[in-house]
């Protein structure tokens, strides 16, 4: 191909001795890379592979230029994920994607690779290790199923329901079966469940409690008794919370003290192991955060220093080198490597943004996501303004996954939505940060339900999942579209701005 050429072309010429050397190290530096930079052209063959993560794939730098991905791969199939990402990115789709490839985990994005005339030209990849945060993400999992192993093996109900006359039971664990005879399943399908089988003599002592509760937001604990599946009288220890996420549910443990009133240490004991259980998950949670913008750091750190510093440099070389250039060919072959230099530069600095905006670091949440709007009115046009009620900066990790839902939220604005405006909302709200964004774009159609798999949304909800917390998309057809968000911030939320 013309670019393959072109690069062939002024590397010999490098290395025939017309113009200085230090050229000849641009390989090099990118090798000092920890991660993989690669190039194609229009025919899949790599034009361009190196980076220092190649050492653990039992590669080197440049050693696969010439080949083809499939002949990288071992394969012929179009639609083998990495082959069918550059496919599309021929067409002038960017994609990510996740590979195990080796016993390791890469991250890996390709781009086209675009002329000044709008012509693609080929693509190019940039790939990182993630293995170690794989890992980590392995570990939440076994947290978790231990969490729920823990639950469901506890002398004692544990549950997720709305509390008052008409509050819908969402879990109840296997020990209810032991204790009142009835099924999860069976307890759960009733009308008023446990407003039902309350002893006459307690039930409106307990709702009033409950209501109690619910009303100056204090956890509930109660003794009373139930009428079991058999008719039998079961006196109920029964203690709760409400769900971080969901205030308007509660969490709680009920432990049958008919007859052993000792239960109450185990009780203690129970909810003790139970909030251990959740502090490591919690912590688990807060290490995928942290590792993950650790390593974006880093990644972009040793980026910056060195490979895009060093890209610049390569090009006013080259520049240098045309000038002094009088064969024609050559001329082009050098101007041609010259826009490949630019063009790998520019999307390693757009990279680099996306890793770590400098904004978040420097200035905080605020002034980031103002970065975020004035990109976007810069790039679309769209009228962009931010409301910031927030009296504090948020604490890690919410401040972070924050800017992360906003970035993808804003990046779905300027791709899909159509809209002349959009608006964003930052407010404390229930010990947590409340995060509002309205556009008045063409709205959520048929193929674009909150719900219909697309990547982009599932994305953003996982990370507030994660952190505890919760996100909403709304919108019709040619009415806009609005994402609300909650998540937590324990340690600079102790109360509500």
């Amino acid at each position: 191909m013309a670019g393959g050429e072109g690069v062939r072309a002024a590397r010999e010429t490098l290395e025939g001795g017309s113009a200085p050397r230090e050229g000849d190290r641009f390989p090099t530096l990118i090798g000092q890379m920890p991660a993989v930079i690669w190039a194609v052209d229009r025919d899949l063959r790599f034009t361009l592979s190196e980076g220092g993560a190649l050492a653990g794939l039992g590669s080197k730098s440049g050693e696969n230029v010439g080949r083809t991905l499939f002949e990288f791969f071992g394969t012929d199939d179009a639609t083998f994920t990495p082959i069918d990402a550059h496919l599309r990115a021929l067409q002038g789709r960017a994609a990510t994607y996740e590979l195990d490839w080796m016993d390791r985990t890469f991250l890996s994005r390709v781009v086209p690779q675009v002329q000044p005339d709008g012509q693609i030209v080929g693509a190019v990849g940039f790939a990182i290790d993630i293995t170690e945060r794989r890992l980590v993400e392995r570990e939440l999992r076994q947290a978790e199923q231990k969490y729920r192993t823990l639950v469901e093996q506890i002398p004692c109900i544990v549950y997720v329901a709305g509390l008052g006359p008409t509050g819908q039971w969402l879990y109840v664990s296997p020990r209810i079966h032991d204790v009142l005879g009835y099924s999860p399943e069976e307890w759960m399908m009733q009308e008023n469940a446990l407003t039902t089988h309350l002893h006459a003599e307690d039930r409106d002592r307990v709702l009033q409690e409950e209501a109690a509760c619910q009303r100056e937001g204090r956890p509930f604990r109660c003794e009373y008794r139930v009428l079991a599946r058999d008719g039998r009288v079961v006196w109920i220890r029964d203690e709760a919370v409400p769900v971080p996420s969901t205030p308007e549910l509660w969490q709680g443990v009920m432990v049958d003290v008919t007859a052993h009133k000792e239960v109450e240490q185990v009780l203690r004991m129970t909810v003790s192991a139970l909030r251990e259980t959740d502090e490591d998950r919690k912590r688990l949670l807060a290490r995928v955060v942290e590792a993950r913008e650790q390593e974006h750091r880093r990644i972009a750190g040793e980026v910056h220093d060195g490979p895009v510093q060093k890209a610049v440099a390569m090009g006013l070389r080259l520049e240098m080198l045309r000038s002094r250039l009088d064969d024609s060919e050559l001329v082009a072959a050098v101007e041609e490597l010259g826009r490949m230099t630019e063009s790998v530069t520019r999307e390693l600095r757009t990279l680099l943004f996306e890793l770590v905006p400098p904004s978040l670091e420097r200035g905080g949440l605020a002034d980031a996501v103002r970065g975020l709007l004035d990109d976007l009115h810069r790039d679309t046009g769209v009228e962009a303004s931010l409301k910031n009620r927030l009296q504090a900066e948020p604490a890690e990790p919410a401040r972070t996954t924050c800017f992360r839902i906003l970035q993808e939220a804003l990046r779905n604005v300027a791709k899909h939505a159509e809209a002349r405006s959009v608006h964003v909302t930052l407010e404390r709200s229930r010990g947590g940060m409340l995060v509002h964004v309205s556009d008045d774009g063409k709205g959520l159609g048929p193929d674009r339900s909150a719900r219909a798999g697309h990547l982009g949304l599932e994305s953003m909800r996982e990370r507030a999942e994660s952190c505890g917390g919760w996100l909403k998309v709304s919108g019709a057809p040619a009415s806009g579209t609005r994402v609300e968000f909650w998540l937590p911030d324990g340690e600079s939320g102790a109360e509500d701005g």
